[in-house]
């Protein structure tokens, strides 16, 4: 069946950190020329989709939707409960996902109305302090500035009953130079082994954010090739919704020798083999 739809992975197959990979901006370029429809897709929950989206396009990438895992929270929220008040352990890209999609989104260590440098290091000195905060969701993502303030809100919440969402849990975070970074499955593995709660994870390895994003390319999942440079995450997400996949090798992972998962070392050179 002939693939008229591309779901593209951006850490590891596109950029690393703040570059782009090497003729990856001519290859989805190409991808746009023949008439594929592209969307990007990313576990990223630290910047919103219109940043990434001209981030992208800043560094040649043609213009596509862009799907993150942050607005997979703000849509799951809202698809299952309606516009909610959410505690925040996350950056401003979570914030602001949340907000536009008419949630509260409460920062997680301001939720008393106090800056987290201020108060950190941070201790109570009676349990008078530690005042419930009522929300319905913990939602948790990447977030460079966690502080144990923040694990504090987020606990006394989920023991007060707020669910627990995790935006995505991916251990590393793929960077310049080959580098890897802690992931937003770092922050999860902290508020769920403090909490006793098991997430509720909607990016990738779960195909919902995949699901969005064939939804928003008018397209069902058959008919759309996932391309990602993780097995555990993006190509277990497109074989769960139902797409066909494939896989680069610009990320941190070393090939994975599947025989029935083509594979490249990196998406140019995958273009010109299916596309070209």
């Amino acid at each position: 069946m002939p693939i008229k739809g591309v779901i593209l992975d951006i850490d590891g197959v596109l950029t690393r950190g703040q570059e782009p990979v090497p003729g990856s901006p001519e290859a989805a370029g190409d991808l746009h020329n023949l008439g594929v429809t592209i969307s990007y897709l990313t576990n990223n929950s630290t910047r919103t989709r219109g940043h990434v989206r001209l981030f992208l396009k800043d560094m040649g990438f043609p213009d596509a939707p862009v799907v993150t895992s942050a607005y997979g929270a703000a849509v799951y929220i809202k698809e299952t409960m309606g516009e909610a008040r959410c505690l925040v352990v996350g950056e401003k890209g979570l914030i602001k996902e949340l907000e536009r999609y008419g949630h509260e989104a409460v920062p997680a260590g301001e939720a008393r109305g106090c800056s987290p440098v201020a108060r950190a290091p941070w201790l109570p000195e009676s349990g008078d302090e530690l005042d419930d905060i009522e929300v319905d969701f913990v939602v948790a993502g990447l977030d460079r500035t966690l502080t144990y303030t923040k694990l504090a809100d987020a606990l006394r919440s989920i023991r007060n009953g707020a669910s627990l969402i995790a935006t995505n849990d991916d251990p590393t975070l793929p960077w310049e130079g080959g580098k890897v970074l802690p992931g937003a499955g770092t922050v999860i593995a902290a508020l769920e082994r403090c909490s006793g709660v098991r997430a509720k994870v909607l990016g990738k390895p779960k195909p919902y954010t995949t699901f969005i994003a064939a939804r928003e390319m008018g397209l069902e999942p058959k008919d759309i090739l996932m391309i990602g440079d993780r097995l555990d995450t993006d190509i277990a997400a497109g074989r769960a919704a139902g797409c066909s996949v494939a896989m680069v090798l610009s990320g941190d992972m070393k090939d994975p020798g599947e025989e029935d998962l083509p594979t490249y070392p990196n998406l140019r050179e995958l273009v010109n083999d299916i596309f070209l």
